[in-house]
């Protein structure tokens, strides 16, 4: 057996950077959770702005039917002040003791509409009460003026008074009977919008203990230009807000009234509209059809209803307005929670990947020093190939993980060895073709061994191509080409080359030169530019 030599003074190999050791499953996994991460987040911050968008328009519909509201009752208030007012004209006339001793003694005679027997009293008088509800209607500018007796017959009218509707008729004889002021709905009469109160005329007596209605005055108002003052804008109005007067027609349908007169709503009944006054979403106006947030308030002893609307694309331009802030929280606070996510995420991985890391150098420190038990002459091979592999990976600036990679193939990429006879490992002469099968079979014996390891870089894979050459003359699928692994290729040439610079059993170490030029021979087998630069590297 040849003496044996020293071997040269091995290149270092400079382990990976604990950082290095952050492995591409663990930046996988960190990848996958972050878009799940990512996606989850996405959603809650859809879901946020949703819920807040929402929560805001609540609470501007809630503020704005909260408004609504009070400018709804300030309007009805506004109206039922009109209607008393209207109400108050006739007070004078009749609690007047003249009128009141008139209307009960008019009921103790016979007089009718149309009639002639009166006493002769009542008959004297008759011109001066004539004269009274003439000047009275004047006066306050009334389209007419009437006195039914207890029998509902007039018996008193104001001059050109037309005659009186079957409502005035009712409702004088439900007065009689009740002894309350009525209210009558609005309608039209010869061009103007008029309205009807009909108040109690009661019997002059020594006691008041129980009234008695006597008699009734129906008053006739032209109310047309009062409307138009009534329901007109004021300051306090916003953009968006209208009321509108509404009354309860006899027939127990609704009307608007204006100035113009009144607007029927024939298939809208007071019920309907209040249980639409009462959604808390926007309803439809009977205006316009338009989409409204909508307000009911019914004014006392009268048969109108303040009804007042506030346009709800109000509603979605105020939102808007506040969309933009509410959407820029929300990508704030899903950045926070996925940031947050994230590092937590990151730092379980880390821990866990250092844990497995640290168990992984330990296995393979023990499978090393197995192979190097074995095969004293391998001692040292694999760290010096893996010092040259990762000077060339350095230069080529390939990515932290396949340095890594690098690293670890490289201290384990003998450890198929361990399985060959140490007969075959060592023949000094050719080996037969059996002997061949064998040593090649290494790689199939690494296989298996890597297999049971799990790592978390690509090593198994790169260790076994790292035996394959570019002209299909390497082992064990005989690939070829740019086929092979790109990190297999720097292997196989640092692998080579450290083999064919240290001492066999069978040879001397070689020195540079030398083996330069055994791997310019045999050029084809390796990436003419990784020998180029281990050449570099090597001089």
């Amino acid at each position: 057996m040849p003496a044996k030599k020293a071997a040269p003074k091995k290149t270092p190999a400079t382990p990976p950077k604990k950082g290095w050791q952050t492995s591409y499953k663990t930046v996988s996994v960190f990848r996958r959770w972050s878009v799940v991460i990512g996606i989850a987040t996405a959603f809650l911050g859809w879901g946020y702005v949703e819920w807040q968008t929402n929560k805001r328009e609540d609470e501007i519909s809630s503020k704005v039917e909260e408004r609504l509201q009070i400018q709804t009752v300030a309007r009805s208030e506004l109206i039922r002040l009109w209607t008393d007012n209207l109400v108050s004209i006739g007070l004078n006339l009749v609690e007047a003791d003249l009128t009141r001793l008139y209307a009960g003694e008019i009921n103790s005679g016979t007089l009718g509409e149309g009639g002639t027997d009166m006493s002769a009293a009542l008959a004297a008088q008759k011109p001066y009460m004539e004269h009274t509800i003439n000047e009275f209607t004047v006066d306050y500018e009334l389209v007419a003026s009437y006195m039914l007796d207890a029998k509902n017959n007039v018996y008193l009218q104001s001059e050109e008074a037309p005659s009186l509707t079957e409502t005035q008729r009712n409702a004088s004889q439900a007065v009689l009977t009740s002894g309350a002021t009525s209210t009558l709905p609005v309608r039209e009469e010869d061009g103007l919008v008029v309205i009807d109160i009909v108040r109690p005329i009661f019997k002059l007596s020594d006691t008041d203990a129980q009234p008695i209605v006597a008699s009734t005055l129906i008053t006739t108002h032209d109310i047309t230009k009062d409307i138009a003052r009534v329901l007109e804008a004021n300051p306090l109005d916003r953009p968006g807000e209208r009321f509108s007067l509404v009354q309860m027609n006899v027939n127990s349908t609704l009307a608007k009234v204006d100035a113009g007169g009144l607007t029927n709503w024939n298939n809208l009944t007071p019920g309907t509209l209040y249980t639409q006054a009462e959604s808390e979403d926007s309803v439809t106006s009977p205006l316009d059809q338009s989409s409204v947030f909508m307000q009911t308030q019914r004014v006392k002893n009268t048969p109108f209803i303040m009804l007042g609307e506030y346009e709800a694309r109000r509603v979605n331009d105020l939102l808007a307005s506040e969309h933009t802030a509410i959407k820029a929280n929300a990508a704030l606070l899903v950045l926070l929670i996925a940031m947050a996510l994230m590092l937590a995420v990151w730092f379980v991985l880390r821990r866990y990947n250092d844990q497995r890391t640290k168990l992984q150098e330990q296995t393979m420190e023990l499978l090393v020093r197995a192979m190097e038990i074995r095969d004293p002459y391998l001692a040292g091979h694999h760290k010096r190939m893996s010092g040259i592999a990762l000077k060339m990976a350095n230069k080529l600036d390939l990515p932290v993980s396949d340095r890594a990679t690098l690293y670890y193939a490289a201290l384990l990429s003998g450890i198929g060895s361990i399985f060959v006879p140490m007969e075959i490992l060592n023949k000094p002469g050719k080996l037969t073709a059996k002997e061949r099968k064998a040593l090649e079979a290494h790689v199939d014996h690494a296989a298996r061994v890597l297999t049971d390891v799990e790592f978390d870089l690509p090593i198994k894979p790169v260790i076994m191509e790292m035996y394959e050459r570019l002209d299909g003359s390497g082992y064990p699928r005989k690939i070829k080409g740019a086929k092979i692994n790109q990190l297999s290729r720097i292997l196989g040439l640092s692998d080579v080359y450290c083999a064919l610079t240290s001492p066999r059993a069978y040879r001397e170490a070689l020195d540079k030169k030398d083996a330069f030029t055994i791997l310019q021979k045999d050029a084809p087998k390796f990436d003419k530019k990784l020998l180029a630069l281990l050449k570099e590297l090597e001089d």
